[in-house]
């Protein structure tokens, strides 16, 4: 697949040129409003230290490179039930990632208490073959099983401003903020399609998870924090460690943000064609019986 240019990402970076859903224009690009509150924007992958190329002798960490994805947009979900491989179930993302065959997306999800689903959808824009550590490691990820890609996919979260009552809550809880392999601490559901890759969070799967998270989606308003992901290097092939995506969000009211969707007509359909499948087996169930009657 190919890579985009920096002025392609800005263009499609723009919620009403690549992904539009109906009640999204509350949360934008940094920069496409008048205010930084409910914004995201891509932080500096630069900013981080990851395992540079000698780690695996030496422990030392070196500054990464430029994110290999860069953030086209972030939209976050109301629904009834808990949803995940929102790239099949939420038919205008899976419209427009089928519309671009051509390029390489990133789909993480925060699936968070009372079925709020956080996605933030990315775009390859480091060119393959310029960086064949990242190649090798991100094709491992891509045909990795859902144990193998648990193992690597780590989270790198970085606290840039929140009300210190958060702050305590966050180290009394989690012994503060540190880099984790997010699959050791929470469940993830991992999808892959044709031109994205997938990885759905689940902050439910852990008690202690689950109630900072109800904690958070009331507080988030007064919170600035900076999401980055990696695929974490194990061997010297597979080193130095670039950043995966990152992303930032500035102080979102999630109440604000979030688009109701109704996920219901899905599974009514389900339910639907379940119930058909019983009915046609007692059908088959009671011919069956009724031949066994007539050759009494």
């Amino acid at each position: 697949m190919s890579s985009v240019k920096e002025d392609k990402v800005t263009e499609k970076s723009s919620l009403s040129s690549f992904w539009k859903h109906p009640g999204d224009e509350f949360w934008n690009m940094k920069g496409n409003s008048k205010s930084d509150e409910n914004t995201f924007h891509n932080a500096d992958a630069k900013s981080v230290r990851l395992r540079g190329e000698s780690y695996m002798k030496d422990n030392i960490k070196a500054p990464s490179g430029d994110a290999a994805y860069t953030l086209i947009c972030s939209k976050c979900f109301a629904t009834t039930n808990k949803m995940v491989n929102v790239a099949e179930e939420v038919q205008s993302l899976k419209d427009a990632l089928s519309s671009n065959l051509d390029e390489e997306y990133l789909v993480i999800c925060w699936l968070v208490p009372a079925h709020i689903t956080v996605i933030n959808l990315y775009i390859r824009t480091l060119k393959q073959g310029k960086d064949r550590a990242f190649d090798r490691v991100h094709e491992m990820f891509r045909k990795g099983d859902s144990k193998f890609r648990d193992s690597r996919f780590k989270l790198i979260p970085q606290v840039l401003g929140a009300p210190m009552t958060i702050r305590a809550l966050v180290n009394s809880l989690l012994g503060g903020l540190r880099p984790v392999i997010i699959g050791n601490k929470l469940q993830c559901h991992h999808f892959s399609g044709r031109n994205y890759m997938e990885v759905d969070i689940d902050t439910g799967s852990s008690s202690i998870v689950s109630y900072l998270a109800r904690t958070m989606v009331s507080a988030f308003k007064d919170i600035t924090v900076n999401q980055g992901f990696v695929i974490e290097g194990r061997s010297k092939k597979e080193l130095p460690e670039r950043m995966l995506g990152i992303h930032c969000y500035t102080r979102v009211s999630l109440d604000t943000v979030k688009i109701k969707y109704d996920d219901q007509p899905k599974k009514q359909a389900e339910h639907k064609n379940q119930s058909c499948q019983q009915k046609r087996r007692w059908s088959i169930f009671g011919d069956r019986k009724k031949d066994t009657d007539t050759h009494k």
